[in-house]
């Protein structure tokens, strides 16, 4: 690995070790996804390797790990089988649990139970109601409740939110009998068909989660159910005839009661790609295409027809009675409504949704529904936001979603939206008594990888700028024209004993950092003696870590410790960017 020029002072205080993080291997550790997340505990990773994993219901188990691919979402197959969604979120899970380069397929949440027939009526007792169908469940892919997972640079596809249940059909009403004189009943009302689930691919309920880098294709909200039948009206009784004992009357037919009301249909589910039902998700660099629309929206029960009248008693001329009326018919319930649309093809939002450098194209019924904030991005039939285009994005082909020479999209998203070098240290303070350890994670988000896996923010020097930042990000989930760098970017883990005001420039770039022979011993004395892997090279996602081990030293009693990481090119050795400050306090 080449290295920068070092600065001239040495001073050595800490040591950094290689992290004490587990790696388990699936399935060389353990046969299924499933197992090595109920093996790992916070802070391990879980790396599976390339292959098609029939698992559904995965659960992160309210751990803050990490499960990657080692070989990309194309190459690394999630694949539920239709049995149950593929991966849950619902222990309250942080941002530190990482999904990350998984095709995520075949998942299906589970559909709404069906509404239960009524009992039939009887003895002038109406036919009952039938009962509602219940709503489809959603986020056939992904499931996140009140939990901030962080999912990257993964394909959801072919995943499909429960349909709604059918209403049950009313009960039949009873007929009338003539003796004794009972009259007939109405009939029940259909119970309406359950709407069908929201969130093809993703809902969310809850907290914040973060996607990036992802692409959602043919994904599917739930389908509605059908409204329940009315049942019909019970029949009129016949009436007596006259009689010629004594000249004696007959009756009149009695009347035929009204039919049930069909229930309504239930209404489509919404969000073929993604529902958020509350919380505050962020979307960065998304491609949501041909996602929608779910098949069918519940059509409206049949009316329950009207029980016919009974027949008039027959008169009885000899004794001048004329023949008796028939009953009057009932009349036919009201058919249920049909159900409507869903809506929202890309992202149906009723929350506060923030979504940035994405394309949102060719989704059904539409691309929007609700009210999240979008910016720098690309939506067919428009949307308002600062940067927002509305033009085709001019794939690669009808399913490659990597952009072309002449897109748009290129250069044109927002790169301040990345967040910048991020040091997290795991402690604040430090004793002097010797043998403490505190474990730094390295974070730099801005040379992180697209969804092939390829540096994300190349500027495209035939693409005129049309974003914001320096250099500008491409919209959507791949970045035009990357590819592997020659080299990896590095970090340099730095740190100063006497504050972080005034600071060093170097390079173009304020190290937050003042210059005392303990920079200057991080600077010369990295990846030497007591200093191990202070430097080195970031990985595809932008990431490292390093520890530090505090020896005994009562002199330190009372002092800060600031460290800070420099980003540098692997090819230019030129600093790229610097993370802001983390005080370490040093106690007895």
């Amino acid at each position: 690995m080449r290295e920068p020029t070092r600065f001239t002072l040495a001073f050595s205080l800490l040591t950094t070790v290689a992290g004490a993080q587990a790696v388990i291997n699936v399935p060389g550790d353990q046969p299924t996804i499933q197992a090595g997340i109920t093996a790992a505990v916070s802070g391990d990773t879980v790396l599976v390797a390339a292959g098609t994993y029939f698992e559904s219901d995965v659960d992160f188990q309210g751990k803050d790990i990490t499960v990657k691919s080692s070989a990309g979402a194309e190459a690394t197959i999630v694949d539920a089988q239709g049995l149950g969604r593929v991966f849950l979120f619902t222990s309250g899970e942080g941002p530190d649990a990482v999904l990350r380069g998984f095709t995520i397929t075949n998942g299906k949440a589970p559909d709404g139970a069906a509404g239960i027939d009524g009992l039939d009526g009887s003895l002038g007792t109406p036919g009952a109601p039938g009962t509602n169908g219940g709503t489809g469940s959603g986020g056939g892919g992904v499931l996140v409740e009140f939990s901030s997972p962080t999912i990257d640079r993964c394909i959801f596809t072919a995943n499909v939110a429960g349909h709604g249940g059918k209403g049950g059909d009313g009960g039949e009403g009873g007929d009338a009998i003539s003796f004794p004189l009972t009259l007939s009943s109405a009939g029940g009302g259909g119970g309406s068909g359950g709407d069908g689930g929201d969130g093809g691919a993703v809902l969310i309920n809850g907290n914040s989660p973060t996607f990036t880098n992802c692409l959602f294709r043919g994904n599917f909200p739930g389908d509605a159910g059908q409204g329940g039948a009315g049942g019909s009206g019970g029949d009129g009784a016949a009436g007596q005839d006259a009689s010629p004992v004594f000249c004696s009357p007959g009756t009149p037919g009695t009347d035929g009661s009204n039919g049930g009301d069909g229930g309504d249909g239930g209404n489509a589910g919404s969000g073929a790609a993604i529902h958020v039902v509350i919380g505050t998700p962020q979307f960065r660099n998304i491609t949501s295409a041909s996602n929608g629309p779910a098949a069918f929206a519940g059509a409206g029960g049949t009316a329950g027809a009207g029980g016919i009248g009974g027949p008039g008693g027959a008169g009885l001329a000899s004794c001048g009675i004329p023949d008796y009326p028939d009953g009057a018919d009932g009349v036919a319930g009201t058919p249920g409504a049909d159900g409507g649309p869903g809506a929202g093809g890309a992202l149906s939002d009723l929350s506060g949704s923030l979504v940035t450098n994405a394309i949102f194209w060719d989704n059904l019924p539409d691309e929007i529904a609700g009210s999240p904030a979008v910016s720098f991005s690309n939506v067919e039939g428009g949307f308002a936001g600062t940067g927002n285009l509305s033009v085709d994005p001019l794939f690669a082909g009808a399913s490659d979603f990597r952009l072309t020479a002449s897109s748009p999209c290129i250069d044109a998203g927002d790169t301040t939206s990345f967040p910048g070098n991020v040091l997290t240290p795991s402690k604040t303070t430090a004793s002097v008594a010797g043998g403490d350890f505190v474990d730094f994670g390295i974070s730099a988000g801005r040379l992180g990888s697209d969804l092939d896996g390829n540096p994300r923010i190349v500027d495209d020097s035939l693409t005129p700028d049309t974003g914001l930042g320096s250099p500008v990000v491409d919209m959507g989930a791949y970045e035009f024209g990357s590819s592997p760098p020659a080299s990896a970017p590095q970090y340099w883990l730095l740190g100063s004993l006497s504050g972080t005001s005034p600071g060093v420039l170097s390079g173009g770039i304020l190290l937050p950092l003042n210059a005392d022979v303990y920079l200057a011993a991080t600077i010369n004395d990295a990846n030497q003696g007591i200093f191990i892997d202070t430097l080195g090279s970031l990985d595809a996602d932008g990431l490292a870590s390093a520890r530090i081990l505090v020896p005994q030293n009562p002199l330190l009693d009372g002092m800060t410790a600031h460290h800070a990481f420099v980003t540098i090119d692997g090819v230019l050795l030129v600093p790229l960017d610097v993370s802001p400050p983390e005080p370490l306090d040093f106690v007895p």
